[in-house]
């Protein structure tokens, strides 16, 4: 290819089994469907066991990673999810009903979902 930019796409991508169970993946690729796909295989590959009370986490959480804080606190029964888009996603996946959230810092998708990643492997 003679000169020019050469485009590349980025894809986060989180699964879960709505039991307890969720991974994260990141894949770059020039294609867009390629990255997604590639995603989706590292996100299976990291998937891992959360601990859920009930409907929500056992206890408070503080956690950074990189210029990203993120702050989980338990919440009754019937609040819902207080969270940002990408924190609601990954609780969502992994079955939480009931959860509060609070991102200190930075907001960088990547980064508060592998925060989030990293609490729960506390």
């Amino acid at each position: 290819m003679a000169g020019g930019r050469r485009l590349r796409f980025s894809a986060l991508v989180i699964v879960g089994d709505r039991k307890g169970k969720v991974g994260v993946g990141l894949s770059k690729s020039h294609e867009v469907p390629m990255a997604i796909d590639k995603a989706r295989r590292q996100a299976q590959r990291s998937m891992f066991t959360i601990p859920i009370e009930e409907h929500t986490i056992p206890n408070e959480v503080l956690v950074k990673f990189k210029a990203a804080k993120i702050l989980l606190r338990p919440a009754q029964r019937g609040r819902g999810i207080v969270a940002c888009q990408t924190l609601r996603a990954i609780a969502e996946a992994a079955g939480i009903n009931d959860l509060v959230t609070k991102v200190i810092g930075r907001s960088n998708p990547v980064n508060i979902s592998k925060a989030m990643m990293k609490a729960f492997g506390e």
